[in-house]
Parts: structure tokens; sequence; C-alpha cells
């Protein structure tokens, strides 16, 4: 080999610290979910499973843009199996309790699949 076909280190990988930063903020973000309300860890347990069951390489997770419906459909099952498990209990919620699990079911979920995105090595920003 030529010295003229040799680059130097610096050259071939200009941004060595790049993914380091990336596995930090999911470390961060695991710890914060530790944080978490018992009523949110549920939820989340939730999402982590249901996510389990659509995560290969082409979902919707993974789209540059993800299916809007998709993922209310997908907030709408874990919200139904929420409130299921609420009425065997016998402890009924409210519309606006309902309402208000709704939302925060989707901002775990949405939460969930930002952390997946970035998680994976076939995912948005890792080519």
């Amino acid at each position: 080999m030529s010295p003229n076909n040799i680059l130097p280190f610096y050259m071939t990988y200009p941004y060595p610290m790049l993914y380091q930063e990336e596995d930090r903020m999911i470390q961060d973000l695991e710890y914060i979910q530790q944080l978490y309300p018992q009523e949110a860890k549920v939820i989340l347990a939730k999402v982590i499973q249901r996510l389990d069951r659509i995560d290969y390489p082409n979902s919707i997770i993974y789209d540059e843009y993800p299916d809007q419906i998709g993922i209310y459909q997908i907030a709408s099952a874990i919200l139904l199996e929420i409130v299921r498990e609420r009425e065997e209990r016998r402890v009924p919620l409210t519309e606006e309790a309902k309402l208000w699990l709704s939302d925060l079911i989707k901002l775990v979920l949405y939460q969930e699949i930002f952390k997946r995105r970035y998680q994976r090595k076939n995912g948005y920003l890792r080519f």
C-alpha cells in the first residue's frame, strides 16, 4: 500500500464519541423510568409488552414518520386492557380518569418508541 492511500485515524473515524452520547441518554432515561409512580410503572410494563410483539425491522415504530393511527390503536388496546383489569378488581374508572389515563399511556408509549428507535442498531439515527 502506498503512503498516499493511507488515511490518518482521525479522518477515518471523525466522530468517535457520537454513539457514546446516545448510550448515556438511554441510560439516563432508564434511570428516570425507575422513578416513575406505581401507576406509570404498570403502564410502562404493558407498553413494553405490547411493543415487544411488534418490534421487528420494518415495524411502524421504526418508520421515519410513524403512523399516528397505528400508534393510537396500540394505546387504545392498552387502555382497554387496563380498564378491564380495573373492572375485574371492581375499581371502575370515571370518564375523566379514562381520558387522563389515555393521555398518560400515549406519553409513555411515545417515550418508549423514542427509546427503541435510538437504541436499535438499525434505527433512525444509526445507519
